[in-house]
């Protein structure tokens, strides 16, 4: 456990698990009526809370603070129904007053007059700093970044529902991504429904955290930090298939091929603590060596080091297949069948759809399961 009170980390003691603490959250907003609507919340956790076994916690050591405005419009005549627009702010800072985040962006929603929806939204996150892009080591600088988000969705008393959304982000230091996604929802009869979610995400983060290595200089602790630029790529088809046989039996399917990879490229090592400019090995006088295996070496004067190839490219296939059975009132029967495929290699060049396909054909595992439920009556 680390705490960061400023650019430097304090090494507490290991065996001391729990520092006791407390967490607290308020808010008030308006949330009826028209035209303004507006909230604003607060909430904090101190660096000794601890969950233990009864919840998730995300981070502590966190104070945060965030609201928003919208104005809304109901009944409007014309091409929409409905209109809302506003903007909204987050902020985030640590208890040794380190701002972690802030952000802030304007918004959109519509329902139009044959009753599809969309929405849209743009986001400003400045500069920051982040406690834990080190991974235990000092503060990092973050830089300052924009994402775009875009909706479209149709009625959703139609026969057919379907939505599709793109998102898009990129910083100051080159970074980017880019995902579309969407879903379709058919009732081709009262008794199957059958939906198709695809998506795919193209992505080269600017400050990917690769490893530590000792050396470095006292800037960064005697340590360097590892950081690298990480191109990937994505992509998955979520199938859901819903069948009522009969009133007391069902059959539910589900089935997702998934594919990804991802190329390191661009090492460098963290200048200073609180910093955001990362030294790139092969300039200012160190070499860089990439051999056979994918693996680096880095020269830099006296030291010399290895970066392992971390390059993936993965392909997955999980199913689903439950029969279900009410054989008599709160008695049922389960019958599943689970398959786990999936296929790595140590190289990162980029997935296709024919990726998806071939998936199927994969080595894994299948898992049967039989499960009777019996009910039991005392009346």
């Amino acid at each position: 456990y680390y705490q960061r009170p400023d650019a430097d980390h304090v090494a507490l003691d290991p065996g001391r698990t729990s520092l006791g603490g407390y967490t607290a959250e308020a808010g008030v907003a308006k949330v009826g009526g028209a035209p303004w609507l507006w909230e604003l919340s607060a909430a904090t956790v101190s660096p000794g809370f601890e969950l233990n076994d009864i919840g998730i916690l995300t981070r502590a050591d966190e104070h945060r603070a965030s609201g928003s405005i919208t104005h809304r419009r109901l009944g409007l005549q014309g091409f929409a129904r409905q209109f809302s627009a506003g903007a909204f702010g987050h902020a985030a800072w640590s208890y040794g007053g380190v701002r972690q985040a802030t952000s802030m962006g304007l918004f959109g929603n519509a329902v139009w007059k044959n009753f599809w929806r969309s929405y849209g939204q743009v986001q400003l996150h400045t500069r920051a700093l982040s406690d834990d892009l080190t991974r235990g080591g000092p503060l990092m600088g973050t830089p300052q970044a924009w994402s775009i988000d875009l909706g479209l969705s149709g009625s959703h008393a139609a026969p057919t529902l379907w939505s599709v959304a793109a998102s898009s982000f990129f910083d100051e230091l080159g970074g980017w991504s880019a995902s579309l996604s969407a879903s379709v929802s058919v009732r081709p009869d009262p008794r199957l429904e059958v939906t198709l979610s695809p998506g795919v995400t193209r992505s080269d983060v600017s400050r990917q955290f690769f490893d530590v290595f000792a050396g470095g200089p006292s800037a960064t602790f005697g340590n360097r930090y590892v950081f690298s630029r990480l191109d990937r790529s994505e992509l998955y088809a979520q199938l859901r298939v819903g069948y009522a046989i009969s009133p007391d039996l069902t059959l539910q399917l589900y089935a997702e091929p998934f594919a990804s990879s991802g190329r390191f490229h661009e090492f460098g090592e963290l200048t200073e603590a609180g910093g955001r400019t990362v030294r790139i090995y092969g300039s200012d006088g160190s070499t860089i060596e990439t051999l056979e295996d994918g693996s680096h070496v880095v020269t830099d004067g006296a030291d010399q080091f290895t970066l392992w190839n971390s390059d993936f490219r993965l392909r997955s296939f999980r199913s689903n297949a439950v029969l279900r059975w009410e054989w008599r009132r709160g008695s049922t029967v389960h019958l599943i069948w689970q398959q786990n495929r999936w296929y790595w290699e140590g190289r990162g060049d980029h997935v296709g759809p024919s990726s998806l396909f071939r998936s199927f054909g994969d080595a894994g595992e299948h898992i049967f399961v039989a499960k009777l439920t019996y009910w039991l009556s005392f009346r």
